[in-house]
């Protein structure tokens, strides 16, 4: 939530690269992505799936981190034959213990961050002890590392579309039918580009 490619640590995808081929997206609305952000998971599910057959492949192993791991749960439950294995991290189910409160956090670390002239990922994934502030501002140094292509910023149009959806704890809701298709933007670790796919309705 709230995030664009370039807000992913480096060290985690090259990590991962090392022995693996990774494929990051922006979803629908997001960063470069065409389209309009989706305010359910539901939706952002069935656009996650068209864009991994847009690509052809047949199956994937799905890394899904915060609203990413809602999502990754959503197609391993609709197209199990598609997910080879799934790493879900710092997530929950929909309507799940504590997933109704991400909008109010999510806030209080943004407003915490404008008083204190701080980036709020400091107060929203590191601890305030020593450690955790200097390994906040490490983390936000190495998302500095990429120089060129380099994604666009997230708009507050697809981030109120988010919070909206975090704020009903991930349940999904009524969907209207979608425009298609959609450019979405992808990186591997030595590539980015387009892929241009298909958003069918629910």
């Amino acid at each position: 939530m709230a995030a664009v490619l370039d807000n992913w640590d480096p060290r985690v995808v090259d990590g991962l690269a090392a022995q693996h081929r990774v494929i990051t997206l922006d979803n629908r609305g997001v960063g470069a992505s065409g389209g309009s952000t989706p305010d359910t998971i539901e939706a952002m599910t069935h656009d996650a799936m068209a864009f991994i057959q847009a690509l052809g492949l047949e199956q994937v192993d799905l890394l899904g981190f915060s609203m990413g791991g809602f999502i990754s749960q959503g197609i391993a439950q609709e197209e199990p034959q598609l997910v080879r294995k799934i790493i879900l991290a710092g997530t929950g189910p929909a309507g799940g213990e504590g997933i109704d409160e991400v909008t109010a956090v999510t806030l209080q670390g943004i407003v915490r961050g404008a008083l204190t002239f701080q980036d709020p990922k400091q107060f929203l994934f590191f601890t305030r002890t020593a450690n955790g502030r200097q390994a906040g501002r490490e983390f936000l140094q190495r998302l500095k590392e990429r120089k060129e292509g380099r994604d666009r910023a997230m708009s507050l149009r697809a981030f109120r579309a988010q919070l909206k959806l975090s704020a009903g704890g991930g349940a999904k809701s009524r969907q209207t039918s979608r425009p298609s298709p959609i450019r979405y933007w992808w990186r591997t670790g030595t590539a980015t580009g387009w892929c241009q796919a298909g958003t069918p309705s629910p």
